[in-house]
């Protein structure tokens, strides 16, 4: 088994099971909840295509969805993040491309342009996860306090277990 496909999967597995096991209980303030699951759609191989990509987005949201009791809102913002992620590599593609034996991580591409791709993302799918839960554009400061507490406490876990358990070069 090739060596890259063997730690994402791996990467995936791990990023799942801390989802549900922990981070699925975790809730502060009562509406800022950490999505760590996500990672494992980003740091995905960029030449993987697009069809394959979606997949395993649905897969995940699915599996987040089931152990979470939600009804397919992880399933959808989970494929609509798969969907942009090429969007957004194109547009914050490095002048030399990208190197398809290179993780998508800080210590290859630098800490501004993860920042730029995670934050984008991340920014994306938990719009779609609250507009979804709420189903509803009343009180439309809540749900915005919502998101940007939400997109921050998950990239700042994001960034985290990056540096944290992901070598650096």
């Amino acid at each position: 088994m090739d060596r890259q496909l063997l730690i994402n999967i791996i990467r995936f597995l791990i990023l799942l099971t801390v989802q549900i096991v922990l981070l699925n209980n975790i809730t502060l303030f009562e509406t800022l909840r950490p999505y760590l699951y996500i990672l494992a759609i980003f740091l995905l191989p960029v030449e993987l295509s697009k069809a394959f990509v979606l997949l395993i987005a649905f897969i995940t949201g699915f599996i987040v969805d089931v152990f979470s009791g939600t009804y397919g809102i992880h399933t959808f913002a989970a494929v609509l993040l798969a969907y942009t992620r090429p969007i957004v590599l194109t547009e914050l593609m490095p002048f030399d491309g990208y190197d398809k034996f290179k993780d998508l991580l800080p210590a290859h591409y630098g800490l501004k342009w993860f920042l730029k791709y995670t934050l984008w993302l991340t920014a994306t799918h938990h719009l779609a996860l609250i507009l979804l839960e709420a189903f509803s554009l009343n009180n439309i400061g809540l749900l915005l306090s919502h998101w940007i507490g939400n997109v921050l406490l998950t990239e700042f876990l994001l960034i985290l277990t990056v540096f944290a358990f992901f070598r650096h070069k």
